[in-house]
């Protein structure tokens, strides 16, 4: 049948005619008016509305309306005292014993439960509790102690002591049960559930076991008097020392190398983070970024087919990956021939490779096998050049010596540059006969590579140089000296044909275009110079940075120009005007938005700058970079599957990426307003938004299609979170309020409107019993679901709360602050227990690591940060690994986190008193190890 509005929005009149009028329909045996009915007796003010409900459920006929009845009391509404009042007078009861046993428990009706289920494990109370869901059991347990079932539904829910797994259970289970057990004086099953409960009950416990004098049998009574010596007074929830186990940067990351490929289709570059990024000029995207490690990166090649990027390590490693997935083609690491430098051969067709021996190798670049040899000299090889017919080839070395080989005659020179500085590059002329050479503290100079002379000095050099480039089609060298000057040398003349001063500006980076008319300066300042190379002319000169240049790069054609700062931007502008064609990189900033993988892998930071980076949580390894196409995020999520990454971007898009591949799925853009929150539902099947219009929006997935809007805020959605189940939504509004949705009906079945600021975070318990909602009123609301009752407040802070998440386990609720502090308070005990700076900025988004000791944040600071949680887990989910950290913070500062910790350590001890753990030897043997020597 099709009931009325709800009674709040009619007036007194009407609303008792429709209560009679379903209370009629109750009578007739309706199961809608029957749940209908409940709701109004336990909502209404109203007396006269109370006593027609009262009258028409007292008055139910049928088993099938009784079932209905009492399954709406326990599973989806109050144990309300209207509601049990009606029960026990009248005897309803369900048909199913197990879920009568339940029923009974569940109302207080101890007699009743007593006759039909009489064992002292109450098996058909047991067997009703499982049957029952999640949210349903919490809810009983909850009003257990109320209607003194305590004691009942702790022996119900140990049933069978040998086969009961108390580490399935959840808090409020513990709760009962220890309560129970606490009430009934069952000290003897008391004492081997201690050392598998949560540490605050074990606590509690051992107080109890202490108060009562009791002692345990003889061969636990050490390990009891023990406990009881190191007993605090409550459970404190200790930190680690050093909470923090991972710090992420997502900075400005500095790009110092750039290089175009031959085509000029990419542009590489490598950072000082390790990373390397590969752009597309075309459309100014970012094809592929991964990193090789941490270490800087000497040297990068794009190669001849634009589908694969040759890099050097700082480690003398040489990878060749595939862009842009950034897979391995193939590497050459042997221990004994470190490269310290490469070089694409003119013809494009193999690699050479210099080592820390000495030796020269011809690579094939498509399968990184060494080709040839060249007998070399024992020194570094510092500097490699390849003339243009590929015949002949010279290597630099770290002590000023030159090799120089014919590949054709095998003929071969040896000669000395003039000094013991290193040789920093080398530079063939078009026929192959001469030979440019750049060290150390000496000038430049020409050399004939057949008879080993030199034929030209350059003058006008002092000191080291600081930069240089090298042009061999018109024979000219570019040098920046250590006064500031740079000098422009042709190779048939020994003075410089252009000196300019640049007196307070010192040296960043040059370059000459490869049709040899243009040279470019890059300065500390940021700025930028372009000269003429004919006369020494200046062209243009603009800021191009606000930070020194850092690389220049030309591409082949001599178009464009690439530059890239200690700003962390990287530009590409048009020669010879240096008008700006893209930013290529901008500064990360901060991270807007985060996310991590279901099983806790891969973190996911979305940053201002529009990029999203994954990071690998053991060790923060750079996986992957993600051209968002936005120029920044506002919200992220990701699907339970892993399989697909959501972005909702400040430019009224949104769009789904695939997390594997990293490319784009689906996307939807000129949506009319931007969006503020993103989440899946567990099956992956819709994507939830919440805008700017203060609409919510469902989106199928994978193609994005509009599913469904739901109306009813009148500002901003500014967060949404979805029950395990998927059956409904909450969000939180700019407007104060908070509204529960079902996806499928597409409107609000309850609205919360307790909040006098925005409600700017909520979250979803994990059993789906409860959510909670923060804001800026320095507090935690908790509510009901599926009908949005309060449940009770927890006090934490005074500030905005930016981020909020709970543990898997329900014991913790984690808030994070517009200040960048972290606030854990403890659910069962709806109390703040510990405040944690974290980061130093509004703390954007907050994720726990599946095992649930570590959670992973972000902030506009820029950075992610992984940190171990207090200690809250049960013990029966302790493992024996963990002994020796909780060994290491007994002996911390700090008197109150020692107890703390001293305790948990022996009732670790305790717990695995039984067993023996096999690990790698110790400096230092601990009370608890056994040396085994064969």
């Amino acid at each position: 049948m099709q009931l009325p509005v709800p009674v709040p929005f009619i007036g007194p009149l009407l609303a008792r005619r429709s209560a009679k009028k379903i209370a009629g329909a109750a009578r007739d045996g309706g199961p809608a008016a029957v749940r209908e009915l409940c709701r109004i007796l336990v909502d209404s003010n109203d007396g006269v509305i109370q006593e027609t409900a009262k009258s028409a459920l007292s008055a139910l006929t049928s088993q099938e309306t009784v079932d209905i009845f009492c399954r709406w009391v326990i599973d989806t509404g109050d144990l309300h005292p209207r509601l049990v009042e009606i029960a026990v007078h009248q005897e309803y009861a369900p048909s199913s014993l197990p879920a009568r046993a339940l029923f009974y428990a569940a109302t207080g009706q101890k007699d009743c439960l007593a006759a039909i289920d009489s064992g002292s494990r109450h098996p058909l109370l047991s067997e009703g509790y499982r049957q029952a869901d999640l949210p349903t059991r919490k809810r009983i347990l909850m009003a257990a102690d109320a209607n003194g079932m305590v004691a009942i539904f702790a022996h119900a829910l140990l049933g069978d002591p040998a086969a009961g797994d108390p580490a399935a259970w959840s808090g409020t289970e513990w709760e009962t049960v220890i309560t129970g057990l606490i009430e009934e004086r069952d000290r003897d099953v008391l004492w081997p559930l201690l050392f598998s409960a949560p540490p605050s009950l074990a606590v509690r416990s051992l107080h109890a076991l202490h108060a009562g004098e009791w002692q345990p049998r003889a061969v636990d009574r050490h390990l009891f008097n023990d406990l009881v010596t190191a007993l605090p007074e409550a459970w404190d929830y200790p930190l680690p020392q050093n909470p923090a186990s991972l710090t992420l940067a997502c900075p400005d990351s500095q790009c110092l190398k750039l290089v175009f490929s031959q085509d000029g289709s990419l542009l590489a570059g490598s950072h000082s983070d390790g990373t390397i990024s590969v752009w597309q000029l075309a459309s100014g995207r970012l094809v592929s970024r991964w990193s090789e490690g941490g270490g800087l990166v000497g040297n990068l090649i794009l190669l001849p087919d634009t589908g694969s990027l040759v890099s050097l390590s700082d480690e003398g490693i040489l990878r060749c990956r595939h862009i842009p997935d950034s897979t391995v083609r193939w590497s050459y690491d042997d221990p004994l021939h470190r490269i310290t430098k490469i070089l694409l051969s003119p013809g494009g067709e193999d690699l050479l490779a210099g080592d820390r021996g000495g030796i020269v190798s011809l690579v094939n670049y498509r399968t990184g096998q060494v080709v040839e040899e060249f007998a070399g000299y024992p020194s570094p090889v510092t500097a490699l050049a390849a003339a243009e017919d590929g015949r002949s080839i010279a290597s630099g070395h770290g002590d000023g010596t030159i090799r120089y080989w014919d590949r054709r005659t095998h003929a071969n020179q040896r000669f000395f540059s003039g000094s013991r500085d290193r040789v920093l590059t080398l530079a063939f002329s078009n026929d192959g006969s001469l030979l440019f050479v750049l060290s150390g503290h000496v000038q430049p100079a020409v050399w004939n590579v057949v008879t080993g002379e030199r034929v030209l000095t350059c003058t006008g050099f002092s000191g080291a140089p600081s930069d240089y480039a090298i042009n061999t089609a018109g024979c000219l060298t570019l040098v920046w000296d250590a006064g500031n000057i740079l000098q422009l040398w042709r190779w048939t003349e020994p003075t410089p044909c252009a000196s300019i001063p640049f007196y307070n500006r010192r040296p960043g980076s040059c370059a000459i275009t490869p049709d040899g008319t243009r040279f470019i300066a890059g300065c500390d300042d940021g700025t930028i110079r372009i000269f003429a190379s004919q006369d020494a002319r200046l062209i243009r000169e603009f800021r191009g940075h606000t930070r020194p240049v850092s690389a220049c790069a030309i591409s082949p054609d001599s178009s464009l120009l690439a530059t890239s700062s200690w700003d962390g931007t990287v530009t590409l502008r048009d020669l010879p005007s240096g008008e700006i064609r893209r930013t290529l990189q901008r500064q990360a900033g901060a991270v807007t938005a985060f996310g991590m993988t279901p099983d806790g892998t891969v973190l996911i930071a979305a940053t201002a700058d529009g990029i999203a980076r994954l990071y690998s949580r053991d060790g923060g390894t750079l996986l992957r970079s993600i051209d968002l196409y936005t120029p920044s995020a506002k919200a992220i999520a990701v699907s339970q599957d892993g399989k697909y990454l959501a972005c909702a971007g400040n430019d009224a898009t949104i769009r789904l990426w695939n997390l594997l591949t990293g490319s784009l799925v689906a996307g939807r853009e000129r949506l009319g307003t931007t969006l503020r929150s993103l989440a899946f539902t567990p099956d992956g099947s819709l994507l939830v938004s919440g805008g700017w219009d203060g609409l919510v929006r469902y989106w199928r997935v994978p193609d994005l299609h509009p599913a469904g809007t739901g109306k009813g805020h009148s500002s901003i959605v500014t967060c949404c979170t979805i029950t395990p189940d998927g059956s409904q939504v909450v969000t939180g509004s700019n407007d104060a309020s908070i509204r529960i949705w079902n996806p499928s009906a597409g409107r609000s079945s309850a609205v919360i409107q307790e909040a006098k600021t925005e409600v700017s975070a909520c979250t979803i318990l994990p059993d789906g019993s409860l959510f909670a909602a923060g804001s800026a009123e320095g507090m935690i609301q908790l509510y009901r679901l599926p009908d949005g009752k309060p449940e009770g407040t927890i006090p934490v802070v005074p500030g905005k709360i930016t981020a909020l998440v709970c543990s898997p386990d329900g014991e913790l609720c984690i808030a994070g602050y517009e200040n960048g502090s972290l606030a854990f308070s403890s659910l069962p005990e709806r109390r703040l227990i510990r405040i944690l700076p974290v980061h130093t900025a509004a703390i954007s988004g907050i994720a726990v690591i599946p095992g649930g000791d570590y959670i992973a944040t972000s902030g506009m600071d820029g950075m992610v940060r992984v940190t171990r949680l207090p200690w809250t887990k049960s013990l029966s989910h302790a493992t024996l690994d963990e002994l020796p950290w909780v060994y290491e913070e007994t002996t911390g500062d700090g008197a109150a986190m020692r107890s703390q910790w001293t305790f948990l350590y022996r009732m670790l001890a305790g717990r695995f008193r039984g067993e023996i753990g096999i690990c790698s030897p110790a400096h230092e043997a601990g009370p608890f190890d056994i040396q085994i020597a064969g």
